[in-house]
């Protein structure tokens, strides 16, 4: 076989596998992620009955120059077309159904905040900065909201 970039050219693969649950099933290699979530639903009827389409996810085991150690890869959508023609014949593609994330309606009523009154008078405390070669601001003094939004001006 001929080398491409330091990669050795093969045959796409006619045949790949589909991993859940420690079940495996030949498939033919889907062309898009749309095709394998039909083929993954077509291979496991039962186990993926009901489950929505986005919690079904695909993974690969790969291993990299710098680690290697086995590691599990996820197939994104759109890398899936780009992807499959590496594959070697027979590789297993793992399926995962992903937890099913819900939110529920909140039924307590939002907690009740007092009132900012702007005349109102506040201690502030800035401890000055070591790095800070602006001018100090003196340990505690009193401001109103507008008096210090003028003072830091």
């Amino acid at each position: 076989m001929g080398a491409t970039r330091g990669y050795r050219t093969r045959p796409t693969a006619d045949v790949v596998t589909y991993r859940l649950n420690n079940q495996m099933t030949y498939v033919t290699p889907a062309k898009d992620y749309r095709h394998a979530l039909r083929l993954a639903r077509e291979a496991f009827r039962q186990e993926l009955k009901g489950v929505a389409d986005r919690r079904i996810t695909f993974s690969i085991h790969v291993r990299t120059k710098s680690d290697p150690r086995m590691r599990s890869a996820r197939i994104n959508s759109d890398a899936w077309p780009k992807l499959i023609p590496l594959v070697a014949r027979y590789e297993i593609i793992d399926i995962h159904i992903q937890p099913e994330i819900v939110v529920e309606e909140c039924r307590d009523p939002a907690p009740e905040y007092s009132s900012f009154d702007t005349k109102e008078s506040y201690a502030l405390h800035i401890p000055p900065s070591p790095h800070s070669k602006s001018r100090l601001i003196p340990p505690v003094k009193k401001f109103t909201p507008d008096s210090l939004i003028r003072w830091l001006l």
